[in-house]
């Protein structure tokens, strides 16, 4: 097929077939690139993200915001694909979005612009991206690659000052920054135990708005909000509660009136069955009694009549939690969720040093305690609501960079410094190792690709380059460069865009 193809006319519209190599396609990457570029590094500026359906405005440099204006607005095929790889990647590593985006789009740039075939360019990519992964593996103590003593805090924490340092809209004064590091390895070092199975990876995070990033707050144990509650209703559930009772039953059931009699099958005799239902909730209720439980916890509703009986014998009583907590709840109490009301409870029984209501910045919580279990919560705060999103990625990240580096006790140098090191490496391996014979490329060709590959590392390294010593997860930031080099090379395979009028 020709790159002269005409549109073709369907009942939807007109069906373009463009080529890869169009003026429009590069003029949008370097569009992109350039606003991307400019948010990317230690002089990054923030972007207002206007959202066309509602009178939200945000102001971000984080990639995970700008990536979703990027796809909000593109109708390119291929600036959709190349977004939504770098999406992908963020979803498991949560960091070096930008980098991933901004080196994918580079090397497709290049690679447009090079008179190589793009077929062979993305062949060449990568062999350069294997060149690359193969010596840093080979080499994991070396001119970037660095080994982590984890029994020493230090690196940790440069580690994270490192990423905080990343994110500008957050406007972290010094002092900020180094009490959120060692916040946030406080909660993770606190989610490390000796049994895997009692372990939750990740500290438990909320976020509050209206209040500084230095009034967060670091508790051993789960933190849980209650939306369904109010201040009142919440204060009113731990009265009376007997807390030397350490028994704990969850519970995934909605115990109502009406649930129950759904159940049921239709019956003449509505008044005999509701009384029949009535008592079996009272006997239910003597169930747990019985078994000396002082704390129920429902994923779902429980009827007023239940939650009066209980709490009259002086049983904690909070339902209404939701589906995501549970998870934390089955840790920390080491209990079996119950899903019917005919399990036997003596099976399902869990326990807890503690639950009490706290306050942060006046707003309450419920606080779980199980000295037995490794898990930790933090309650992040952000005075302005515009950057929360900000704040939220960057907390991820932080958290994720730190658990990987626990894992591989290695990092790689930040600053640039990697990708300039990379540059140079490719450059001086290619000089005396020429490619493996029967290749599909000529010797010319091959230069001219690596050429800009080394191009694009250069570009990054310099516009990121500091004289401060920073680290990189070396997890994240590996995976990114596959991402961004697998992507362009996709890409660069694609013969025409299919696109519709």
């Amino acid at each position: 097929m020709s790159e002269n193809v005409r549109p073709v006319q369907d009942r939807k519209g007109v069906i373009r077939f463009q080529p890869l190599r169009s003026q429009e396609l590069l003029n949008r990457i370097s569009e992109i690139k350039k606003s991307f570029l400019t948010s990317y590094g230690p002089k990054a500026r923030t972007k207002i993200c206007c959202q066309e359906d509602s009178n939200d405005i945000i102001v971000s440099s984080c990639s995970t915001v700008l990536l979703d204006a990027i796809l909000s607005i593109s109708n390119e095929p291929i600036i959709k694909m190349i977004t939504c790889a770098t999406e992908a990647h963020l979803k498991n590593h949560y960091d070096f979005g930008l980098f991933c985006q901004l080196l994918c789009l580079s090397l497709i740039q290049d690679g447009l612009q090079s008179d190589v075939p793009t077929c062979l360019v993305a062949e060449i990519y990568q062999m350069l991206l294997q060149t690359i992964l193969i010596h840093v593996k080979e080499h994991s103590s070396g001119n970037v690659v660095k080994p982590v003593d984890i029994s020493t805090v230090q690196p940790l924490l440069n580690l994270l000052e490192g990423v905080l340092k990343s994110k500008p809209a957050l406007l972290l004064s010094t002092t900020d920054k180094n009490k959120l590091s060692a916040m946030l390895l406080k909660a993770v070092l606190g989610c490390i135990g000796s049994d895997s199975k009692e372990t939750i990876e990740w500290p438990v995070l909320h976020f509050q708005q209206g209040k500084h990033v230095s009034e967060s707050m670091y508790f051993n144990g789960v933190i849980l909000t209650m939306p369904h509650y109010s201040k009142g209703s919440l204060e009113e559930a731990f009265n009376n509660f007997d807390a030397s009772k350490k028994n704990t039953i969850l519970m995934n059931i909605s115990i109502t009136t009406k649930d129950l009699y759904d159940l049921l099958l239709p019956g003449d005799n509505k008044s005999k069955t509701m009384s029949f239902i009535n008592e079996y909730i009272q006997e239910y209720g003597k169930t747990l009694v019985k078994h000396n439980v002082g704390v129920v916890l429902n994923q779902k509703a429980i009827c007023d009549e239940l939650k009066k009986f209980l709490q009259v014998n002086s049983i904690l009583v909070l339902d209404r939690i939701g589906s995501q907590p549970m998870e934390y709840l089955g840790k920390i109490t080491k209990g079996r969720i119950v899903g019917h009301l005919a399990e036997d409870i003596q099976l399902c029984l869990g326990s807890l040093d503690s639950i009490a209501l706290v306050k942060v910045n006046g707003k309450p919580y419920v606080h779980l305690t199980n000295m037995s279990v490794a898990v930790t919560s933090l309650v992040m705060c952000s005075s302005n609501l515009m950057v929360m999103d900000d704040l939220k990625h960057t907390i991820r990240a932080s958290i994720n960079a730190v658990n990987q580096t626990l894992k591989t006790q290695k990092v790689l140098l930040g600053a640039g410094k990697t990708e300039l090191y990379l540059s140079q490496y490719l450059q001086d391996f290619y000089s005396s190792c020429k490619p493996e014979s029967g290749a599909n490329w000529s010797q010319g060709q091959f230069q001219l690709c690596l050429k800009g590959f080394c191009k694009a590392l250069n570009r990054l390294g310099t516009h990121v380059q500091t004289e401060d010593t920073v680290y990189d997860s070396f997890d994240a930031k590996i995976n990114a460069y596959v991402v961004a080099v697998q992507t362009a090379a996709l890409v660069l395979q694609i013969q025409f865009q299919i696109t519709e009028d």
